[in-house]
């Protein structure tokens, strides 16, 4: 195992003003727990670089592509990601060059590293896989409402997928059943599981991979959002792309164990709407009821992004009927279309019809 140095960041804590003694003891405990962390599980070197190079406005695009070659397993990975549903991309990518010029350096270097960090967690228990579902799914949900709200998506992905990566590193480090009975308690309590953390352990799962993302020289916004994801009121101080990326991953989060079959979009929407994250992003309830089928093949198909199949997908009854119907609208008709041979023969007609016209002007003007 590598030897991690690792100190306490200000910025990255959560000091809530308690006993000095308790919270110093706390900082000390979490610290180790990064360094353990960071050690056992160093992140990969050609991703870092890849990192570096996509916030360098001169770099080639051809060396970040040859970078996430050299790992074939990560290649893979990558490729995975851009052809998920959270990409929706319109063209299947089958190679990084292709993938690069798709999507740009910036978000190939996003996918590279959740890429990187699904590799961190592969084949580690129930628990875990349910965790990482449930990331793959707030990010590309953050992504969609990214959309949606016309925000720019820099890094909300990123941010999205390993937003609750501590609460990997806490299971993997517990040792016992103890963390897995804390996820099994408040596993769809929002807003609840870090608090008991810190009354158990001293330090939560969100200031603990924050503290991991930094040794990992994974750059800001992404450990920020990570840290702060469970203090909006501290992200607002951060400033606006902060905020933004923090109010975009909690309305995902909080849509991700919201978007099931038999859930009632009108209420649900108006549910998330109301919370101060989606009102900072100026979401609104009848953006997400009208949207709700979109996002439900997001969920759908983000859930297993390594999974080639593709997830059934979702279409509303008035689509399948012509119309709108369930929306209150009329069922429009759809326009009739020819069959091919007719319309062939109508288009050489019009050609004919075209180049006689042409002739007699031709003859008209000569004489």
């Amino acid at each position: 195992m590598a030897s991690v140095s690792i100190s306490l960041l200000e910025e990255l804590w959560f000091a809530d003003g308690g006993d000095d003694d308790a919270e110093a003891a706390a900082a000390q405990s979490m610290v180790a727990s990064a360094a353990q962390t960071a050690g056992a599980r160093p992140f990969p070197h050609a991703v870092q670089q890849v990192l570096t190079l996509s916030r360098d406005p001169n770099a080639e695009v051809r060396k970040v592509a040859q970078l996430i070659e050299s790992d074939a397993a990560l290649s893979a990975r990558v490729l995975q990601l851009v052809n998920s549903a959270a990409m929706a991309t319109a063209v299947r990518c089958t190679s990084i060059n292709h993938a690069v010029a798709l999507l740009g350096m910036k978000l190939i270097a996003e996918l590279a590293t959740a890429a990187a960090a699904l590799d961190l967690f592969d084949e580690q228990g129930a628990q875990a896989s349910t965790l990482m579902e449930h990331a793959t799914v707030v990010g590309g949900l953050a992504r969609h409402l990214a959309s949606i709200c016309a925000i720019q998506p820099d890094d909300v992905y990123t941010c999205a997928l390993m937003h609750d990566l501590g609460k990997l590193f806490l299971l993997q480090q517990s040792g016992d059943t103890d963390y897995q009975a804390l996820l099994s308690a408040h596993e769809h309590e929002a807003d609840q599981l870090h608090l008991v953390e810190r009354e158990k352990y001293g330090y939560d799962h969100a200031v603990l991979a924050a503290h991991v993302l930094r040794a990992w020289q994974i750059p800001d916004p992404v450990p920020k959002v990570v840290a702060w994801h469970h203090q909006p009121a501290r992200a607002l101080e951060g400033g606006q792309q902060v905020a933004r990326l923090v109010a975009l991953v909690r309305t995902a989060d909080r849509l991700a164990y919201a978007i099931h079959d038999d859930a009632d979009a009108e209420e649900i929407s108006a549910r998330i709407a109301a919370d101060a994250s989606a009102e900072y992003i100026g979401l609104r309830a009848d953006q997400l009821a009208r949207n709700w089928m979109d996002l439900q093949n997001v969920a759908d198909g983000s859930r297993d992004p390594l999974n080639p199949q593709p997830a059934p997908r979702r279409t509303r009854p008035a689509d399948q009927a012509g119309g709108d119907a369930a929306h209150g609208q009329p069922a429009r008709e759809k326009p009739p279309v020819l069959p091919r041979k007719q319309a062939t023969g109508w288009l050489l007609a019009a050609f004919a019809a075209l180049a006689l016209i042409g002739a007699i002007v031709v003859y008209l003007t000569v004489r």
